[in-house]
């Protein structure tokens, strides 16, 4: 049976307001009902304990880039690692279903090739095809952690090559699979839904909520908004209304 290992760096405690609470408990709570127990999760933040499958891990740095550094130092170090690795932000939703199917398929990496959103405020959809690899994949492990690239950021002033998962996903990561095995998800049944909120560090959030106008502005990136969302994500959508 495939093994799969997520990688979660959890969002500091100072910017946890009660709105991104309720994002982190929906998305552990897809991530907790995966139809298939084969998985793990490393999760980044300031506990070291361990629940079930998921193993909390103190990590003494605090961007999502620093401990992405700091995981890959950690799997150099392991044996028998899963086949394969998930990169995962905690406030994002993960299809119930997806290591089960994913189990029955032949990859390098599996994607969403249509990228998928909800919007908090509104409880609406979207979903735009681009032409670069989401940040929530599945790769072979043997390519998340080879080397390739070049880093976006400096730790420590180590300035060694990175390796792929630490690599920013829309530049880098189409690159080195092309030519590859690459899975698409069906567009109607994605392996994942990022979700979108006044409190989202890419809206421009930095501990606080964005106002109404700034975050209007932020949702007109992302296309046009349908009421539809997918069976499978509804009973975590309805956590978030």
């Amino acid at each position: 049976m495939k093994k799969f290992l997520f990688i979660i760096p959890q969002s500091p405690k100072r910017i946890i307001t009660p709105l991104r609470q309720r994002l982190i408990d929906a998305s552990m709570t897809s991530l907790l009902q995966q139809s298939s127990n084969n998985w793990e999760a490393l999760l980044l933040g300031d506990e070291k304990r361990q629940e079930g499958n998921c193993h909390y891990m103190h990590v003494p740095v605090g961007t999502k880039e620093e401990k992405l550094h700091f995981v890959v130092d950690y799997l150099l170090a392991q044996k028998n690692l899963p086949e394969f690795i998930i990169r995962f932000d905690d406030d994002d939703l993960i299809h119930p279903e997806l290591l089960e199917m994913a189990g029955k398929l032949d990859f390098d990496c599996y994607a969403d090739q249509w990228h998928t959103f909800y919007d908090v405020s509104s409880g609406k959809l979207s979903g735009q095809k681009r032409d670069w690899l989401a940040n929530t994949v599945i790769h072979k492990t043997e390519h998340a952690l080879a080397s390739y690239g070049e880093y976006h950021y400096v730790v420590h002033s180590d300035l060694r090559r990175p390796h792929l998962l630490q690599n920013d996903h829309s530049k880098w990561w189409h690159q080195y699979y092309k030519g590859k095995k690459v899975v698409f998800a069906d567009k109607k049944n994605p392996m994942y839904v990022r979700v979108l909120s006044p409190t989202s560090y890419t809206a421009g959030a930095n501990g606080d909520e964005l106002n109404k106008e700034q975050y209007l502005d932020y949702l007109e990136r992302f296309g046009d908004w349908s009421d539809t969302v997918p069976a499978s994500f509804l009973p975590y959508t309805k956590q978030l209304q």
